[in-house]
């Protein structure tokens, strides 16, 4: 606790460390001049965007004109939301807002990556949300980027359902994860959603999300080495390392960032445990002199000597950690590549001091200011401001275009590329604005940055960890949109609902002429969901127990075509659904999965089909042969209107189209009856399992 304190403390900026200024000439600095002149560089980047690229992804400043990049939803708008706030134009963030909710939406056949929309839209949205309902009218705001928030995450749920839980790199926002998907990740693709994942369980009491973010964590900290370490790449469906060299750098940085960050926004011991884990095993093999090197995660060999642009977050987290003295010294040794060629390359060979080959590139990353701003924060040295301006001066004179500013191709010509990221607007720009404001708000009080720089109030989550559920008593504007065609049947009192009140339009996967039973979003959910209509009513629910209630406009009576959809809100039952199977027979399903042996029908759910069973991730255990395979299995049943099915909260007097899950967790999985015949020592601890419900 005492840790955690000090790192909130230092978010505030009020621990103060001595610093190392190591003959860097200081010069005279004005943080008013160079806030400004941040501003400047901020508005004339966004307001080219919205003129010439919007509702594109990103700008394109040397042609004036935009392109789609991560996954055609305005990318840069929704990136930068927060920053409008931070900036202080509230007006701007208001109409941003609005132009938010009026034109981005998810309902694309478009392939996209996980990490990316995780970090840039899920955390844009959820940034912003807060920011709304406390900084703009309850008259003009009722909760859309929210709404906005859940419907892109269930859309990147998919991904998790993997045997080790670590999700697939990339989803189809409208189908799932696609066919031929591979199988293999980066350790930062696959463990950075702990924090957006989290803030939005906070927010809708659905403790899925965080569930399933934080389940993908501990199936990589159960496959570090014996070193302690991770390496940079993983096969999500054998558990196993494809690239087994451990760095801070690309593909691995956010991993060790979210770990510690979730611990301080959260005060979850469990993360700050890990992190500790992970870092004294960095310093003792990856550490040389003020640099670090990737390395061997099994036998701590040196693998690359070089130093990354991305690696420049890590005297940032050092300085949250406390690790201060070590900070200093590493950011010292970092800026040093800065002064050598005016901007951070890709990649430099340490060992040759020379720019890699084809990384030249600068791409007016964040990762050194973000380390700047928490450096100053924790020392109030006026180094870390020289270093920020040297920094804004650099990227005024070379990157600038009367569009916006361009990246940086080639370190040593200074040749432009026609891209700006929306990291620049998000990050760069904003930790700059930071670093030489030390009134901002942010700077009074304790916030969190995300891996994308989006800002979540340690407050405000203790608030919402310790409130007490509340029914939900307010309508969206979209739900009085549906009362208009006609009038909203209540659910039964029984049914208890909590959380902000939201709604959704219609989505593709309820347009007409698409089974309902077929929504791969749903389907693919760890969830138990079925769907229900009274003879001759106008409205057909479909309840997923654990996870959402959502009622429907049926177009026609066998539930095939939808026209509108409203979510209501967040069904917070263990165990609605209620059918009898002994812990033997879950046993006995169980250990048919292990061996890939037929599913027999369990006596309590008699009239029930197996249609779908897979492994869930959870402990990971490994056999006699080295192979690591997890503890937990999911049974997927089909039932009908003959199987005796009740729930807490609503008794279906006619079910339509109804399937639920079992979930087991059980040493049997990694012991069966199949492995003893082949001759193997038998080390199980025996029927240990339990069923959470069905």
């Amino acid at each position: 606790l005492p840790m955690r304190l000090a790192a909130v403390a230092l978010l505030a900026g009020v621990l103060l460390w001595p610093s190392e200024s190591n003959g860097f000439p200081h010069g005279d600095v004005d943080p008013a001049r160079l806030r400004e002149q941040v501003k400047r560089m901020f508005f004339t980047s966004f307001d080219h965007y919205m003129q010439h690229a919007f509702p594109q992804d990103e700008l394109c400043p040397l042609t004036c004109s935009g392109r789609d990049t991560w996954g055609s939803f305005a990318l840069t708008l929704v990136d930068s939301l927060d920053s409008l706030a931070l900036l202080g134009n509230w007006t701007e963030f208001a109409r941003a807002v609005h132009i938010t909710l009026d034109t981005v939406h998810f309902d694309l056949d478009k392939n996209v990556s996980v990490f990316e929309t995780n970090i840039r839209i899920l955390g844009g949205l959820l940034s912003a949300h807060l920011l709304a309902t406390q900084h703009l009218p309850a008259t003009s705001y009722h909760g859309g980027l929210l709404a906005l928030a859940v419907d892109v995450a269930d859309r990147l749920l998919p991904a998790f359902a993997t045997p080790t839980g670590i999700p697939f790199g990339t989803v189809n926002l409208r189908y799932g994860v696609p066919p031929g998907e591979t199988r293999v990740t980066s350790l930062a693709g696959g463990g950075s959603h702990l924090l957006e994942f989290s803030v939005l369980t906070r927010l809708t009491r659905q403790p899925l999300y965080e569930q399933v973010a934080r389940g993908a964590m501990r199936a990589i900290w159960a496959r570090r080495s014996a070193l302690g370490l991770v390496g940079n790449h993983i096969n999500i469906w054998t558990g196993k390392w494809t690239l087994p060299e451990a760095g801070i750098g690309s593909n691995q940085d956010s991993f060790y960032e979210y770990l510690l960050k979730s611990y301080i926004l959260f005060g979850t011991e469990e993360d700050l445990v890990m992190f500790q884990d992970f870092y004294t095993g960095i310093q003792q093999r990856m550490k040389s002199g003020d640099w670090y090197f990737d390395v061997n995660m099994h036998s701590g060999a040196p693998a690359m000597l070089w130093f990354t642009a991305l690696g420049s977050f890590f005297p940032g987290l050092q300085t949250l950690f406390g690790d201060v003295p070590a900070a200093v010294r590493t950011m010292h040794a970092f800026h040093s590549v800065w002064r050598q060629y005016g901007f951070v390359p890709e990649a430099l060979d340490l060992a040759t001091n020379t720019v890699v080959n084809k990384f030249a590139g600068y791409f007016l990353r964040p990762e050194m200011a973000e380390s700047l701003y928490y450096l100053h924060q924790a020392t109030g040295d006026p180094i870390w401001v020289q270093m920020g301006r040297e920094m804004v001066e650099s990227i005024e004179e070379v990157c600038w275009t009367p569009c916006g500013y361009a990246v940086v191709e080639d370190v040593h010509t200074h040749k432009l590329g026609d891209r700006m990221e929306s990291f620049f607007l998000s990050e760069t720009l904003k930790y700059l604005y930071l670093l030489f404001d030390a009134d901002n708000f942010i700077n009074q009080g304790n916030y969190v940055f995300s891996t994308e720089g989006h800002f979540f109030d340690v407050q405000r989550m203790f608030e919402l960890e310790q409130a007490v559920p509340v029914p939900l008593t307010r309508p969206d504007s979209a739900v009085e949109l549906v009362r208009a065609g006609c009038p909203l049947k209540p659910l039964e009192t029984e049914v208890a609902l909590y959380g902000l009140h939201t709604a959704v339009p219609a989505r593709s996967d309820a347009h007409p002429g698409r089974p309902a039973d077929t929504f791969p979003h749903l389907r693919q959910l760890r969830t138990s969901c079925f769907k229900v209509q009274q003879p001759d009513e106008y409205w057909a629910y479909e309840v997923c127990f654990g996870k959402s209630v959502r009622q429907f406009h049926p177009i026609d009576k066998n539930l095939a075509r939808f026209d509108q959809e409203v979510l209501l809100g967040v069904h917070d039952s263990h165990q609605a659904v209620r059918a009898a199977a002994s812990l033997q027979e879950v046993a006995h399903i169980v250990a048919a999965v292990a061996s890939d042996a037929p599913i027999p029908t369990a006596t309590g759910l008699e009239g029930a089909q197996v249609i779908q069973h897979f492994y869930l991730h959870g402990d990971a255990c490994v056999d006699e042969s080295g192979e690591t395979v997890t503890r937990g299995a999911v049974v997927r049943f089909a039932c009908n209107a003959s199987l005796p099915l009740s729930a807490t909260a609503m008794q279906a007097k006619e079910v339509r189209t109804c399937y639920y899950d079992i979930y087991i967790e059980s040493g049997l999985v990694c012991g069966t009856s199949t492995r003893k015949e082949e001759g193997r020592k038998e080390e199980g601890e025996g029927p240990r399992g339990r069923t959470h419900g069905l």
